[in-house]
């Protein structure tokens, strides 16, 4: 069984074998979950960017949309923006 030593810092050094197992790299986070037993199990913390990566994928449209097509989107969601404002204004002032 692997072992480790603490140093004055309340360091450790995880072993090589145990690092591969749980796939750690320099600069991953762990936690540390005390058991009732008294064992400490060693977690790797999952980044959110690796626990989202890729969730969206369904939803991309490609290829993405040219700088004129965006353009014509906005203008067009702008323009349907003030038609709905100018026919909540009309309609207040007939209410009025």
């Amino acid at each position: 069984m692997p072992s480790s030593t603490v140093t004055s810092k309340g360091q450790i050094t995880i072993p090589a074998d145990m690092r591969d197992a749980l796939g750690l790299k320099p600069g991953d986070r762990v936690s540390f979950e005390l058991e009732k037993d008294g064992l400490i199990r060693v977690v790797k913390i999952q980044s959110i960017t690796d626990a989202t990566s890729g969730s969206l994928k369904e939803y991309a449209t490609y290829p993405p949309p040219s700088a004129k097509e965006l353009r014509d989107f906005a203008e067009e969601a702008m323009a349907e923006e003030a038609l709905a404002r100018e026919e909540k204004q009309r309609r207040d002032l007939a209410a009025s």
